[in-house]
Protein backbone atom coordinates (compact mmCIF):
# COMPACT_ATOMS: atom_id res chain seq x y z
CA UNK A 1 0.00 0.00 0.00
CA UNK A 2 0.88 3.42 -0.84
CA UNK A 3 0.27 6.09 1.44
CA UNK A 4 0.75 10.32 1.05
CA UNK A 5 1.28 12.14 4.48
CA UNK A 6 -0.22 15.50 4.21
CA UNK A 7 1.22 17.32 7.61
CA UNK A 8 -0.12 21.18 8.83
CA UNK A 9 1.76 22.86 11.36
CA UNK A 10 0.07 25.56 12.12
CA UNK A 11 -2.67 27.26 13.76
CA UNK A 12 -4.52 28.24 11.25
CA UNK A 13 -5.61 24.61 10.93
CA UNK A 14 -7.46 24.56 13.84
CA UNK A 15 -9.94 27.32 12.24
CA UNK A 16 -12.83 25.27 11.33
CA UNK A 17 -13.56 26.98 7.76
CA UNK A 18 -9.72 25.82 6.63
CA UNK A 19 -10.08 22.69 8.41
CA UNK A 20 -13.53 21.55 5.90
CA UNK A 21 -11.88 23.17 2.77
CA UNK A 22 -9.13 21.32 3.08
CA UNK A 23 -11.29 17.88 3.74
CA UNK A 24 -12.68 18.80 0.55
CA UNK A 25 -9.61 19.06 -1.34
CA UNK A 26 -8.19 15.98 0.57
CA UNK A 27 -11.97 14.20 -0.58
CA UNK A 28 -11.40 15.17 -4.13
CA UNK A 29 -7.37 14.22 -4.43
CA UNK A 30 -8.40 10.92 -3.41
CA UNK A 31 -11.17 10.69 -5.72
CA UNK A 32 -8.48 11.69 -8.21
CA UNK A 33 -6.08 8.95 -7.66
CA UNK A 34 -8.99 6.56 -7.65
CA UNK A 35 -10.11 7.75 -11.61
CA UNK A 36 -6.48 7.44 -12.56
CA UNK A 37 -5.83 4.05 -10.69
CA UNK A 38 -9.25 2.91 -12.81
CA UNK A 39 -8.15 4.49 -16.20
CA UNK A 40 -5.02 3.28 -16.33
CA UNK A 41 -6.24 -0.73 -15.74
CA UNK A 42 -9.04 -0.37 -18.10
CA UNK A 43 -7.54 1.95 -20.99
CA UNK A 44 -3.52 2.13 -21.03
CA UNK A 45 -2.35 -0.56 -23.65
CA UNK A 46 -1.27 -3.88 -23.02
CA UNK A 47 1.66 -5.40 -24.69
CA UNK A 48 2.31 -8.25 -22.72
CA UNK A 49 1.87 -12.28 -24.18
CA UNK A 50 -1.41 -13.78 -25.24
CA UNK A 51 -2.75 -16.59 -24.10
CA UNK A 52 -5.78 -18.85 -24.36
CA UNK A 53 -7.70 -18.08 -20.99
CA UNK A 54 -11.22 -21.17 -21.97
CA UNK A 55 -12.30 -23.29 -24.67
CA UNK A 56 -15.80 -22.29 -26.18
CA UNK A 57 -17.38 -25.69 -26.38
CA UNK A 58 -20.78 -26.58 -28.27
CA UNK A 59 -23.11 -29.41 -27.49
CA UNK A 60 -24.38 -31.37 -31.04
CA UNK A 61 -25.64 -33.92 -32.37
CA UNK A 62 -24.88 -37.34 -33.78
CA UNK A 63 -24.90 -35.93 -37.26
CA UNK A 64 -23.20 -32.72 -36.14
CA UNK A 65 -20.52 -34.99 -34.30
CA UNK A 66 -19.73 -36.26 -37.73
CA UNK A 67 -19.14 -33.50 -39.42
CA UNK A 68 -17.41 -31.99 -36.62
CA UNK A 69 -14.78 -34.67 -36.12
CA UNK A 70 -14.58 -34.50 -40.53
CA UNK A 71 -13.70 -30.66 -39.72
CA UNK A 72 -10.51 -32.09 -37.56
CA UNK A 73 -12.78 -30.23 -34.02
CA UNK A 74 -11.95 -32.63 -31.45
CA UNK A 75 -14.21 -33.48 -28.36
CA UNK A 76 -13.89 -31.65 -25.14
CA UNK A 77 -12.47 -34.40 -22.44
CA UNK A 78 -14.90 -35.87 -20.01
CA UNK A 79 -18.01 -34.15 -22.26
CA UNK A 80 -19.86 -34.88 -25.70
CA UNK A 81 -19.12 -31.50 -26.75
CA UNK A 82 -16.72 -29.86 -29.06
CA UNK A 83 -14.22 -27.38 -28.97
CA UNK A 84 -15.51 -24.89 -31.53
CA UNK A 85 -13.04 -22.11 -30.30
CA UNK A 86 -11.26 -20.41 -27.66
CA UNK A 87 -10.92 -17.08 -25.46
CA UNK A 88 -7.67 -15.17 -25.73
CA UNK A 89 -6.18 -12.76 -23.39
CA UNK A 90 -3.47 -9.79 -23.63
CA UNK A 91 -1.43 -9.75 -20.38
CA UNK A 92 0.31 -6.54 -19.48
CA UNK A 93 4.09 -6.22 -19.78
CA UNK A 94 6.25 -5.52 -16.63
CA UNK A 95 6.20 -2.12 -15.58
CA UNK A 96 2.22 -2.15 -17.38
CA UNK A 97 -0.99 -1.23 -15.14
CA UNK A 98 -2.25 -4.84 -14.83
CA UNK A 99 -4.57 -5.91 -17.83
CA UNK A 100 -8.33 -6.28 -17.24
CA UNK A 101 -10.43 -9.29 -17.93
CA UNK A 102 -12.97 -9.26 -15.77
CA UNK A 103 -12.59 -5.38 -14.75
CA UNK A 104 -13.04 -7.57 -10.64
CA UNK A 105 -9.58 -5.43 -9.90
CA UNK A 106 -10.49 -1.88 -11.15
CA UNK A 107 -14.11 -2.19 -9.73
CA UNK A 108 -12.52 -2.82 -6.38
CA UNK A 109 -10.73 0.30 -6.16
CA UNK A 110 -12.62 2.84 -3.71
CA UNK A 111 -11.50 6.14 -2.31
CA UNK A 112 -13.35 6.91 0.83
CA UNK A 113 -14.16 11.03 1.99
CA UNK A 114 -11.70 12.42 4.25
CA UNK A 115 -11.85 12.00 8.16
CA UNK A 116 -10.38 14.47 10.38
CA UNK A 117 -9.13 14.05 13.63
CA UNK A 118 -6.79 15.16 16.16
CA UNK A 119 -3.82 13.93 14.02
CA UNK A 120 -5.03 15.35 10.53
CA UNK A 121 -6.76 14.96 8.03
CA UNK A 122 -6.60 11.44 6.29
CA UNK A 123 -8.34 10.15 3.21
CA UNK A 124 -8.07 6.22 1.56
CA UNK A 125 -7.67 4.73 -1.68
CA UNK A 126 -8.08 1.03 -1.08
CA UNK A 127 -7.88 -2.07 -3.68
CA UNK A 128 -10.32 -4.41 -2.19
CA UNK A 129 -9.57 -7.50 -4.59
CA UNK A 130 -7.74 -10.00 -3.21
CA UNK A 131 -4.93 -10.13 -5.67
CA UNK A 132 -4.29 -6.27 -5.75
CA UNK A 133 -1.66 -6.18 -3.21
CA UNK A 134 0.28 -8.46 -5.14
CA UNK A 135 -0.11 -6.75 -7.91
CA UNK A 136 1.09 -3.43 -6.49
CA UNK A 137 4.12 -5.38 -4.75
CA UNK A 138 5.66 -6.97 -7.66
CA UNK A 139 9.23 -6.32 -9.00
CA UNK A 140 8.95 -4.36 -11.81
CA UNK A 141 6.02 -1.83 -10.20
Amino acid sequence: MTTVTLKLESSIFNQPLFRSQVRTLVTKAALGVEAAAKISIQQSPKTGRIYRRRSILKAVGARQAKAFSAMGLRRAKGTSKFIVGAGFHRASAPGEPPATDSSHLANSIVAKPATVDATGIRAEVTVNARYGLMLEQAPNA
